[in-house]
């Protein structure tokens, strides 16, 4: 198994205007959220600023044909809890890919940080 030392904390840096392409690591969780037009992106969340950035995008999410995230639903049904459920805010889903990583985060429409995914190699 492959070990990996992950802050637990996020901060906001300011994205560089000069990064190329789009970010293809969380183009699986893209298609599961409705997404509006692109929109411009001024910061990005990260666990780990030391890391060059390549690549950022943002998209709106309409919320109303989003679905909400629940996982591990049939394991806690399955052991007699309720399941974990996130519902997907108005706002914004961003995606940032790193030298070594990929981010993927909602933004509410105040600029709070909701959730965030971090994909390592």
């Amino acid at each position: 198994p492959v070990t990996h030392a992950v802050p637990d904390t996020w901060q906001s840096v300011n994205s560089s205007p000069a990064t190329n392409g789009s970010p293809e690591g969380m183009e699986s969780l893209r298609g599961i959220l409705s997404l509006d037009q692109s929109v411009s992106v001024t910061e990005v969340w990260t666990p780990m600023i030391e890391s060059d950035l390549h690549s950022i995008a943002a998209w709106e999410i309409n919320t109303s044909n989003s679905p909400n995230f629940a996982p591990l639903t049939s394991f806690f049904m399955a052991i007699g809890l309720s399941p974990i459920v996130f519902d997907v805010p108005q706002g914004t889903w961003n995606e940032a890919e790193f030298n070594d990583f990929q981010t993927g985060y909602v933004l509410d429409e105040e600029q709070n940080l909701a959730l965030a995914i971090l994909r390592l190699p």
